[in-house]
């Protein structure tokens, strides 16, 4: 894997981390389309490698249908997708 990646899976995220980025920070994160944030599914460093997360939140609740936006930010990257949310 050499370059970042985010796409949506039903009702999960799958990420990749390359190896530029191995052990470095990893944010990726869920906003509704005013911008504020919903959740936060990974934070911390991570290995090089694919991820996927859960689009369920700390109390067990999958964000209400519509659409939001998942950012993902890591060694200087950023990258936002639209996330449809059924």
């Amino acid at each position: 894997i050499t370059t970042f990646g985010i796409s949506c899976r039903g009702s999960r995220i799958a990420y990749q981390v390359p190896i530029s980025a191995d052990g470095k920070p990893v944010t990726l994160k869920l906003y509704n389309l005013k911008g504020e944030l919903v959740h936060i599914l990974a934070q911390g460093n991570h290995r090089t490698g694919t991820y996927l997360v859960s689009l369920t939140t700390r109390n067990n609740k999958v964000p209400a249908a519509g659409n939001y936006i998942c950012h993902m930010e890591a060694k200087g990257f950023t990258k936002a997708i639209n996330v449809l949310v059924k």
